[in-house]
């Protein structure tokens, strides 16, 4: 099995919203600290992180923060997580026929 070097994008594909749907881009896992998402960085702080999502209230909604280095938005079903080693965004999909890969 391929395993991405330690500095990377990758784009996890499945099934939207269902396993048996059509595929789509449904995580995508950012390590790379010169990649920007709305600006912010995974070395981005809590309150720059804060602060531009609450530019955008709009459309983004406070999700959580699980520690000191870890916050998470939502606009819909789509959740954006800040943390310190990575960005990851991403939707969860149903299997509700029980597909077994």
């Amino acid at each position: 099995m391929a395993v991405a070097p330690a500095v990377h994008v990758t784009y996890l594909l499945s099934g939207y919203p269902d396993a048996k749907d059509e595929w789509a881009v449904t995580r995508i896992h950012i390590t790379d600290p010169e990649i920007t998402v709305y600006g912010l960085t995974m070395n981005s702080t809590n309150t720059e992180i804060e602060g531009r999502m609450a530019d955008m209230t709009d459309k983004f909604h406070y999700s959580e923060v699980n520690d000191v280095l870890h916050i998470s938005f939502n606009v819909g079903k789509c959740v954006f997580d800040f943390s310190s080693s990575a960005i990851n965004i991403g939707v969860a999909t149903t299997n509700k026929e029980e597909i077994i890969y």
